[in-house]
């Protein structure tokens, strides 16, 4: 890394924190308040859930700073793909998260629990007490600086976790599996998976984040939350910011917009049509094709609740077919995937 990219992340983490300082004091302290409180607790269910063995101090520790992180997520993302909120960066301009809002954070979370736990059943002593107390500092701020490109953002939001939990006095010294964990969920374009390494150490925790980030893979919300991927990824750079141009075209503000007002938008605009029938589906089925075999556990299928994925490669390749064939709209997608979501509960 350069020395300018060194000076330019800490810019961008330092203004990030004073963005995190005026959310405090700007905010309503009952909506401040209820908004963390309504994350810290989350997060402290999960750790109660899936290592009740921490003490006090780790538990009650990871879950305030964790519920801030959580917290300033929804202000700057948004809550759900119901309340989306648009980010822009150095690379990304006005992108509607329709995915990347604050439930995936928190999504990653119990994912990587689920995956420590039932990992060190079959393989005693891979993750310490000492990961698990670590996994939420590595979890819920990996998403926090988004639109300046891959591997910057995940650099760039490890940077901020450790300075957010050292000055919390968490963290003495600027070591340990935060930055090794937030970068390894990175997308390594060359290898085509994301950025885990041995060689970065704390691997368990690696994989651990990696597991959690692609944790819908292999489960049943994953239709449902690739059709929410669409949307949010058809604003990107790499897509040419479609969404955006193609609502301008027609009109609609996103400003406010929903994932069902991205799916409307998808049926009424050919581009986007073209774009989600013939890039989106025909990625995502790569994806799943390809993992687990580039996951950062190659094993990941056989443990359950992540031994979904045949049936998600089922259910994709009639979507994507049904939506060829012209007998399936955008809207008609969403509510595909949407159904089987809740058929499993």
């Amino acid at each position: 890394m350069t020395t300018a990219q060194a000076v330019l992340d800490r810019k961008v983490v330092k203004d990030t924190i004073n963005q995190m300082q005026a959310y405090v004091d700007t905010t309503a302290e009952q909506q401040w308040e209820a908004t963390y409180t309504y994350y810290r607790d989350q997060v402290e269910d999960l750790i109660q859930t899936y290592a009740p063995q921490l003490g006090m101090a780790s538990r009650l520790g990871m879950s305030a700073v964790s519920g801030s992180f959580l917290a300033f997520h929804e202000y700057k993302y948004g809550r759900d793909e119901y309340h989306p909120k648009q980010y822009s960066g150095a690379v990304e301009k006005n992108v509607l998260c329709t995915y990347h809002h604050a439930a995936h954070p928190l999504g990653s979370l119990d994912y990587a629990y689920r995956y420590a736990v039932e990992r060190n059943h079959r393989e005693p002593g891979t993750f310490s007490d000492e990961d698990l107390a670590w996994l939420p500092a590595v979890c819920t701020p990996h998403d926090l600086i988004m639109g300046n490109g891959r591997g910057h953002d995940e650099r760039q939001s490890a940077l901020l976790s450790i300075e957010v939990v050292t000055k919390l006095g968490l963290l003495m010294l600027p070591e340990g599996p935060i930055v090794p964990g937030i970068t390894a969920s990175g997308w390594n374009a060359e290898k085509q998976r994301q950025d885990f390494s041995l060689k970065h150490g704390h691997f368990s925790v690696q994989q651990a984040m990696c597991i959690g980030d692609l944790g819908p893979l292999g489960d049943q919300h994953y239709l449902y939350q690739a059709v929410c991927i669409a949307a949010e990824d058809a604003g990107k750079l790499m897509h040419g910011r479609i969404l955006q141009r193609q609502a301008a075209a027609a009109g609609v503000p996103l400003l406010g917009a929903t994932v069902e007002t991205c799916m409307e938008l998808f049926d009424e605009r050919p581009v986007l049509m073209d774009y989600y029938k013939n890039i989106f589906w025909p990625k995502q089925l790569r994806l799943l094709t390809t993992y687990p075999k580039k996951a950062a556990d190659p094993k990941i299928d056989s443990y359950p609740g992540f031994d979904g994925r045949l049936q998600n490669i089922d259910d994709a390749t009639a979507l994507s077919a049904d939506l060829q064939a012209g007998r399936l709209s955008a809207v008609g997608s969403l509510l595909r995937a949407r159904e089987i979501m809740h058929e499993a509960f």
